[in-house]
């Protein structure tokens, strides 16, 4: 008996049965259609660019107008006395021809042959008739350009 203890009988494992499930399909990749960028002309580059060291404009030639800097008197045509350190769009419906300007004032000449002022006025030096600073651009009609 010994001698049957020590020689085990090993049968083989019966082989698993497999039950093998179908796969789930796979899903195609959704193709999205390339994004056309806009050739660089077709956006609105720098035209113009005036700056007095204290505030600077910049005319877009798409005719958009943006304003930067010290802004005490509205003389950024923004509508309030708030100083920017970035640009900012200024509401103005005409093209801009030219700028002048000085600390405190601007002074914007126009397409449509006026010219447009805003800032500091509390002399009446901007020729509007009172004595109110102006924050945004309104037009000189005594001064019209021929």
């Amino acid at each position: 008996m010994d001698k049957d203890k020590n020689n085990i009988n090993l049968m083989p494992a019966p082989e698993p049965k497999a039950h093998l499930l179908p796969l789930p399909p796979i899903p195609q990749p959704q193709v999205t259609p390339p994004v056309v960028i806009p050739p660089a002309t077709s956006l609105p580059t720098l035209k113009q660019m005036y700056s007095n060291g204290r505030m600077a404009f910049k005319v877009m030639t798409d005719g958009a107008l943006y304003a930067t800097g010290i802004n005490t008197f509205g003389q950024l045509g923004l509508g309030d006395n708030i100083s920017r350190d970035e640009f900012v769009k200024v509401e103005f419906s005409h093209n801009v021809t030219r700028m002048e300007f000085n600390a405190n004032s601007t002074y914007l000449f126009a397409d449509d042959n006026l010219i447009y002022v805003c800032g500091e006025n509390n002399f009446g030096q901007l020729g509007l008739y009172h004595r109110d600073n102006q924050h945004t651009f309104v037009p000189l009609h005594a001064m019209i350009l021929t």
